[in-house]
C-alpha cells in the first residue's frame, strides 16, 4: 500500500497540479468573458500581443523536445471570426511512445513555458523582489513525505504566496517603469496559460503513457532500494513533492493575477456603462 500512496504523491505533484492551474486559469478566462460578453473579445485582445505567443511557443518547444514534427505555427491571429488567437500544426509517428508522452507536455506546454517566462521576467525587471521571494522559498524544508497532507504544508505555501505579493506590490515599486512592465506582463500570461479544449486534448492522450511511466520509474526505484539499501524511492517522492510546491506557489501567483484581471474586466465594463 506504501508504494501506491508514493505513485499517488508523484502523479500528483508532476502532472496533477500543471492540470489543475490550467483548468483553474481556463476558469478565470470563461469568468471575464461573462463579466464582459461581447467587449471581453478586445480585453483578451490586448493581453494577447504577448500571452498568445508564449502561449504557442510553449506547445511548439516540448514539439521540438519530444520530436513532433511542426508544419505550421500562427503565434497571433487578428481574425476574429477564426475563433482561434493562434495555433501549432503538428504530426508525430503514432507508434513511438517517447512522442506519446511529448502529447502531455505538448498539451500543457504554456502552463510551463509561461512559468519560465514569469520567472525570467521577474528576474530581469525586477531582480530584487525576485531574489527576496527565491530567498523566503529556500527557507522550506519537508520533514517527511507525509508532510504535504498536514495543514502546515498548505499553510506554509499560503504565507509564501502572501509574501510574494507584498514584495511584488510594495508601494516603493509604483515609481519604476520596469515594475510596470512586469506587471503588464504578468497579468497578460495570467489571461493566456490556460488550457484550451485542444490543449486537453492532446494532454489526454498522452497523459496515460506519462502514469505508466511513472509507475516504471518507481518501481525501479524501488529495486534498487530492495538490492543496494538506498533511498531511492524516497528520494524521488520528495522530489516531486518539491517541484509541487514551487508549481502551486508560482500557480497560485498566477491565478491571483488572474483574478485581479478579472476585477480589471468588471471595472472596465462600469465604465463603458
Amino acid at each position: 500500500m506504501r508504494i501506491l500512496q508514493y505513485y499517488f504523491y508523484l502523479m500528483f505533484f508532476t502532472i496533477g497540479i500543471p492540470i489543475v492551474a490550467g483548468l483553474t486559469v481556463s476558469g478565470i478566462n470563461k469568468l471575464i468573458y461573462r463579466i464582459n460578453g461581447r467587449g471581453a473579445y478586445r480585453f483578451i485582445m490586448a493581453t494577447s500581443i504577448i500571452g498568445t505567443p508564449i502561449h504557442e511557443l510553449g506547445h511548439a518547444f516540448f514539439a521540438l523536445v519530444f520530436n513532433h514534427k511542426i508544419h505550421k505555427i500562427c503565434l497571433l491571429n487578428r481574425d476574429k471570426s477564426s475563433g482561434v488567437l493562434g495555433y501549432v500544426s503538428m504530426s508525430y509517428k503514432k507508434g513511438n511512445l517517447y512522442e506519446k508522452i511529448g502529447d502531455f507536455f505538448i498539451g500543457i506546454g504554456p502552463i510551463i513555458f509561461g512559468t519560465v517566462f514569469l520567472i525570467a521576467s521577474m528576474w530581469l525587471l525586477v531582480p530584487n523582489v525576485c531574489e527576496n521571494i527565491i530567498s523566503d522559498i529556500r527557507g522550506f524544508k519537508l520533514t517527511s513525505v507525509d508532510n504535504f497532507v498536514s495543514g502546515e504544508f498548505y499553510l506554509k505555501i499560503l504565507r509564501l504566496v502572501w509574501d510574494a505579493m507584498l514584495l511584488i506590490f510594495a508601494p516603493k515599486n509604483f515609481t519604476n517603469i520596469l515594475w510596470w512592465i512586469f506587471i503588464a506582463l504578468a497579468l497578460s500570461m495570467a489571461a493566456h496559460m490556460d488550457l484550451s479544449v485542444a490543449d486537453i486534448k492532446i494532454s489526454k492522450s498522452g497523459i496515460l503513457f506519462c502514469c505508466i511511466f511513472g509507475a516504471t520509474l518507481l518501481g525501479v526505484s524501488y529495486l534498487i532500494d530492495l538490492l543496494f539499501d538506498l533511498r531511492a524511492t524516497l528520494t524521488l517522492v520528495e522530489g516531486s513533492i518539491y517541484l509541487g510546491f514551487y508549481f502551486s506557489l508560482i500557480f497560485t501567483v498566477v491565478i491571483i493575477f488572474g483574478l485581479f484581471l478579472a476585477l480589471l474586466a468588471w471595472l472596465f465594463k462600469l465604465i463603458r456603462r
